[in-house]
């Protein structure tokens, strides 16, 4: 039996109502089904959509520390999972494990820099800031020799 796959809604699966259903097909044979799921309605759109904003409402509000340890705790959970996903990767895409691996680090990295990202932000803040300082201070004592 193929896995159902649902939308996740506020952080529950709810199945979708939409009328075309679609299969996800082993790519290396071209006839195992390995899921099945219909197409989203405009409701279940709509849903989803409200859900986003309210979420994006109290994300805005979390203090940036907080922001970068819940990535930095979902870049964790990736790397535990990585075999998984890369063997996931491989199921419903068709690459080599290889090629999925290094997919997988790749979007791994990505996550990492995202999470650090206000501490460069205060560093490029910083170094600009001082740049532009020692410019103009150098300027003005080149402009009065």
């Amino acid at each position: 039996m193929a896995e159902q796959l649902n939308n996740i809604v506020r952080g529950n699966k709810q199945p979708q109502n939409g009328a075309t259903r679609y299969t996800v097909v082993n790519p290396a044979d071209g006839k195992t089904i390995l899921a099945e799921f219909a197409s989203s309605s405009a409701s279940d759109t709509a849903d989803a959509v409200t859900a986003a904003r309210e979420a994006f409402v109290a994300w805005k509000d979390t203090p940036v520390v907080k922001r970068c340890r819940i990535l930095f705790h979902y870049k964790e959970l990736l790397e535990q999972r990585s075999g998984q996903i890369a063997e996931m990767i491989v199921r419903e895409n068709g690459k080599l494990l290889s090629e999925a691996e290094g997919e997988l680090r790749r979007g791994i990295e990505v996550v990492e820099f995202a999470a650090g990202m206000p501490s460069r932000q205060t560093w490029m803040a910083t170094y600009t800031a001082n740049l532009w300082a020692w410019s103009r201070a150098r300027v003005r004592s080149i402009s009065r020799s």
